[in-house]
């Protein structure tokens, strides 16, 4: 992934520290890492979201496509630009209803 670090420091900043586990905790006792979450909605060419590893509920969300109805709602904080193949091999588990047909888990995560 491509952060766009110089638009949305904040945002870019939370998710490498999602990354790198440098969040130690949250309120609940789990981690706050990607490590170890699933995503719950994949939507094929619109949606990836994953499941909010500190409620059990929505969560991060990577899109596939412009998303105009979304400004001023949600933070575009970056943009895939490698491995793009394993992004539409993820989209290949969705559906238009959001159920997913197996589990999407992240296995690991780190910053490069």
């Amino acid at each position: 992934m491509e952060l766009f670090t110089d638009v949305v420091t904040k945002t870019d900043e939370n998710f490498c520290a999602l990354c790198t586990n440098e969040k130690d905790v949250g309120k609940s006792g789990k981690p706050l890492h990607h490590k170890g979450s699933s995503f719950h909605r994949i939507i094929p060419n619109f949606i990836c979201q994953r499941s909010d590893f500190t409620a059990g509920n929505d969560g991060k969300s990577i899109y596939d496509a412009k998303t105009k109805w979304l400004d001023n709602k949600h933070v575009v904080f970056g943009q895939v630009v490698e491995e793009y193949d394993i992004l539409k091999a993820v989209e290949n588990v969705g559906s238009g209803s959001h159920r997913t047909s197996r589990r999407v888990v992240i296995t690991d995560c780190n910053q490069l």
